[in-house]
């Protein structure tokens, strides 16, 4: 017999054992804030006559896409306007991963996903600047995103991934938001992947 091993993050997925017919499961909420992971050992593990137990060698790949953002003002929007909130409109939050392929399937339940949020604010200038940390959510090329600068919510702005895969799980991009007094403009590119904390798993 062999051992075939199976990972997946983050642990506090709810996870579903499997059965003879049924493959282990695990489900997400899905806040932005966490990408999901997964690794299978497919080519099974059996006992050596002999020496050394071989150790399952696990490569992670990203389950989601990442989204960075940026603001900046042009010459026709106000001076002294600070953003208070960013949001991603109506994203899919319901994740379920089958553990021995890795495949994500989404329910259809949304929710908005909060970017940035807070009173004080940011002061939109003619220089784009970082807002908010990365998001990370359901793979796809356009998603919607709302933003109250100045006491104003600004019309829904829908953002369109271009570029070499974009919009795929693992890829991540960074969009530009200009704010002119007609409304928002996104603007997005491929850029490079925000890490996090390195991990180690260690098998016995």
């Amino acid at each position: 017999d062999k051992v075939y091993f199976y990972a997946y993050s983050p642990a506090s997925g709810t996870y579903t054992a499997g059965n003879g017919t049924t493959t282990p499961k695990v489900a997400w909420t899905i806040n932005g804030t966490q990408d999901i992971m997964a690794a299978q050992v497919t080519t099974g593990i059996g006992k050596v006559a002999s020496g050394t137990q071989s150790q399952p060698a696990f490569a992670f790949t990203h389950k989601l896409k990442q989204v960075k953002f940026k603001v900046v003002k042009d010459a026709s929007f106000e001076d002294n306007i600070k953003l208070t909130s960013l949001k991603i409109i109506g994203a899919k939050t319901a994740a379920t991963m089958d553990l021995s392929t890795g495949a994500v399937s989404w329910g259809s339940t949304t929710g908005d996903l909060t970017v940035y949020n807070n009173t004080t604010g940011q002061a939109l200038t003619t220089t784009a600047a970082s807002v908010g940390s990365a998001m990370m959510f359901e793979p796809g090329t356009s998603f919607k995103v709302r933003a109250i600068a100045g006491g104003v919510t600004y019309a829904d702005a829908t953002v369109t991934l271009r570029g070499t895969n974009a919009g795929q799980a693992g890829v991540s991009h960074e969009v530009t938001l200009t704010f002119k007094r007609s409304g928002i403009v996104p603007k997005a590119t491929i850029t490079n992947w925000t890490t996090g904390t390195a991990g180690n798993v260690g098998i016995q």
